[in-house]
């Protein structure tokens, strides 16, 4: 397929591609890494683990922004801190390791707003999680998500209720696919059998 053709210099879509491209890059220099290891490691309760950690810092002078980086900092560096530079921790070259353990971010914008978005894979059959924190770069403060959804223009109590219908369409679909529910129902029916047998006798 060919390639669509450059909008001519001076035209409305060049104008939008530039000021799209100038926000990015505002955006990008708003967040940036604090802390961050690539590395193969040794430790005495994880063995040989590949870290891929990444933890972000607002870019900002403000109270509000130094305690979520300082909270940040707590939560996903402290622990990983030691293997930074602990020779005891290196591994040979060569050597491979069996998991890998990854803390990385993602930043989520509207407008001057952004949810940052933390996510924690520890290795194995864990499917990981997220935790996010919502902040304000024009007025310099963290914000709630309800807030942060009201500045979308939805409706926070129409979202909670949309995601919880979804969390449980997931959490039914993976729970009939395990058999839980055939398992529940032969439970039922054995709780249920010896009542039964009094009525009839």
């Amino acid at each position: 397929t060919a390639a669509a053709p450059a909008a001519p210099a001076g035209s409305g879509a060049a104008s939008q591609s530039a000021a799209a491209a100038a926000v990015q890059t505002a955006q990008k220099e708003r967040i940036t890494d604090q802390w961050s290891l690539e590395k193969t490691v040794r430790g005495e309760m994880i063995g040989v683990m590949k870290l891929s950690i990444h933890v972000p810092q607002l870019v900002c002078d403000s109270p509000d922004a130094a305690a979520l980086n300082e909270e940040l900092a707590a939560m996903y560096v402290a622990e990983y801190k030691d293997y930074e530079s602990d020779p005891d921790a290196e591994v040979p070259q060569g050597e491979e390791s069996p998991q890998t353990e990854i803390i990385n971010w993602d930043a989520y914008w509207y407008g001057d707003c952004v949810s940052l978005v933390m996510f924690r894979y520890d290795g194995g059959t864990d499917p990981g999680y997220s935790r996010g924190w919502c902040f304000d770069f024009a007025t310099e403060k963290q914000v709630s998500v309800t807030e942060m959804l009201q500045r979308m223009g939805l409706d926070p109590d129409a979202v909670q209720q949309q995601m919880l219908r979804g969390a449980m369409q997931t959490f039914d679909r993976h729970m009939a696919q395990g058999g839980y529910y055939e398992g529940l129902r032969l439970s039922l029916i054995h709780i249920s059998e010896p009542t039964r047998l009094r009525r009839i006798s």
